[in-house]
């Protein structure tokens, strides 16, 4: 976070805050120098885009190192609007100048600078692409290299996997360290020290390799709370690009202890699951009361109502009723029949002919109580003795 990436000014800001070892990524130029780049391509770190943006998109190996090494590997890193890093404060002026002015180096640069200072180097060995020359022989070519720039062969931390064997019998003092693999295969390839992604490692366990006294390197381990963790962990080392943060931290970040960590993990799940059972019985509830209410208004929209029906009926006199007084009515009877069904004649083809009605109703004067009382009566007899129309089937036509 205080210089851009593989360049000088990064690796000498690291020895500034006091790093133990310098990591890299290494890639093989066209003409077989070995040189500082992450990516496969250039568009991200440098000003390719300006220079040759017809050629952007192409692997980073497949230029020469001449004009590898005019490139601007600085100017994305200080004068971005979007910061490289979440939470990376300000450069002053001094560093912005001086990361603008920076170029990609060569692996021999960082070999100089480690040797001066008695740092441990690591990288990442990126194979060429398979039409590159140097696609089977770079693995020899950057172990020259490394023996030719007279540094401490101990200072050499060898991460590729390709080769050991010819590494072994060149560089015998290289202290080499694996990636995630099981014990069986580090104790067959001799090694004693892992290099791993922090999120793998704590997702597969540690005990196997803590078992097995396997030296172990986090990356990258930018975050205080992460730094701590690892510390709690016995974790040996980490990678980090926050230096400058995490060397201040001289004892781990004790917010709470495992024990207690693991109490309130537990305890919120729990909480979390009962908060979200109750939420869902409350809305059932509801749900529930809310249906039973439609049902009984339904229920209750359907049952037979005893008003006229917007029929309008007059009040017929009916023999055996008799009036005692203006509010009580007397029924003698029950009446089965008040009015007879009306007959529908048929014609010989089978039609429904109309007829006259059977009789004209009769109006009797009554006061009002026996008006309503006559009424209901006569409702209740009329929905008991409903008349019905027989249906009468008309005959095919004779052909």
């Amino acid at each position: 976070m205080l210089g851009p990436e593989n360049t000088i000014m990064s690796f000498e800001k690291a020895v500034e805050y006091g790093a133990h070892g310098l990591e890299s990524d290494v890639q093989i130029s066209l003409d077989k120098v070995p040189f500082l780049m992450h990516d496969y391509d250039l568009r991200r770190t440098t000003n390719i885009l300006d220079v040759m943006p017809n050629a952007s998109h192409e692997h980073s190996s497949f230029f020469n190192w001449d004009f590898l090494s005019t490139l601007n590997a600085g100017k994305w890193f200080s004068d971005s609007w979007i910061k490289p890093f979440f939470r990376m404060k300000p450069l002053s002026e001094a560093d912005k100048e001086r990361a603008r002015n920076q170029k990609i180096p060569k692996l021999s640069e960082l070999l100089e600078l480690a040797q001066k200072e008695k740092k441990l180097v690591i990288f990442d060995l990126n194979a060429p692409p398979q039409s590159h020359p140097s696609r089977s022989s770079y693995i020899r070519l950057v172990v020259s290299v490394i023996l030719d720039s007279k540094i401490e062969q101990h200072l050499i931390i060898w991460l590729p996997g390709s080769d050991r064997k010819y590494v072994r019998s060149k560089a015998p003092g290289f202290q080499h360290i694996g990636r995630l693999f099981t014990i069986e295969e580090l104790r067959k390839e001799n090694i004693t020290r892992i290099n791993v992604d922090y999120k793998r490692l704590f997702y597969n366990g540690l005990k196997e390799y803590k078992a097995a006294n396997i030296t172990i390197n986090l990356y990258i381990i930018n975050e205080p709370w992460l730094f701590s963790l690892a510390w709690c962990s016995r974790i040996h080392s980490v990678t980090t690009d926050n230096i400058q943060v995490l060397k201040k931290i001289n004892h781990p970040y004790y917010f709470m202890t495992p024990k207690f960590y693991l109490f309130m993990w537990i305890f919120m799940d729990i909480l979390a699951a009962v908060f979200i059972v109750a939420i869902f019985h409350f809305y059932w509830k509801r749900e529930s009361q809310s249906e039973k209410i439609l049902h009984g208004i339904t229920s209750y929209t359907e049952t037979p109502s005893t008003s006229l029906h917007d029929e309008v009926l007059e009040v017929v006199e009916i023999p055996g009723l008799l009036t005692k007084s203006d509010s009580e009515v007397i029924i003698s009877e029950v009446v089965n029949e008040t009015t007879a069904p009306t007959v529908y004649p048929t014609d010989d083809v089978g039609q429904l002919v109309p007829t006259e009605p059977a009789f004209e109703p009769i109006q009797a004067p009554t006061s009002e109580a026996n008006r309503e009382a006559i009424l209901q009566t006569v409702l209740l007899t009329l929905e008991a003795n409903e008349p019905t129309v027989p249906f009468v089937e008309k005959p095919p036509p004779e052909m």
